[in-house]
């Protein structure tokens, strides 16, 4: 089985490793990973890394197996999953089931393992922001993951204009339903 690897501490290069593929042990399920989603913290954990950087924190795949003892999602379901340590840039993970997301039908894998770590920090500003209502909002980098979401779910409860920030290309997408932005 191969994952993706930093080739040197602290340094951008990466290649592929081939290691023995992971068996689940209790209350963890196997996936097969489909796509994986590369963050902004995968370039500055290698930046730092002491040791090599495991890339990729958000990935979407396959359950191929699961511990029988465990609820896990069943065999051949399609999931999603966030991992800070990282290591999501792999063939096959194990992961602990408790960690896994199912992922709609309606959403490629592409798709699902861009959600995870965007989705979360643009969660976490919706909840910090509390009641816009009666404001006006600049969003910068509103066609990105972190802003797209946060237009997503922020104009689902929006009374006044929203600003969004972003390419020309872009903007029909930002402002098209459910978002509903006006510029």
């Amino acid at each position: 089985m191969r994952r993706l690897v930093q080739c040197r501490p602290g340094q951008p290069e990466v290649g592929l490793e081939t290691v023995t593929e992971p068996r689940p042990g209790p209350g963890h399920t196997l996936i097969r990973v489909e796509a994986v989603g590369l963050n902004r913290a995968d370039v500055l954990y290698m930046q730092m890394a002491e040791r090599p950087w495991r890339i990729g924190i958000d990935c979407a795949g396959t359950v191929i197996e699961t511990d029988p003892a465990s609820d896990a999602l069943p065999v051949g379901a399609r999931v999603l999953t966030h991992l800070p340590g990282g290591g999501a840039a792999a063939e096959i993970l194990a992961v602990d089931t408790p960690k896994l997301v199912r992922l709609p039908d309606s959403v490629s894998s592409v798709v699902g393992a861009a959600l995870p770590l965007a989705g979360l920090v643009a969660r976490r500003l919706v909840r910090t922001a509390g009641d816009l209502r009666g404001l006006r909002v600049l969003i910068t980098g509103a066609s990105g993951g972190v802003g797209f979401r946060w237009c997503s779910w922020r104009a689902k409860k929006a009374r006044k204009k929203w600003l969004p920030s972003c390419a020309p290309a872009s903007h029909a997408s930002i402002c098209a339903p459910p978002a509903r932005i006006s510029a």
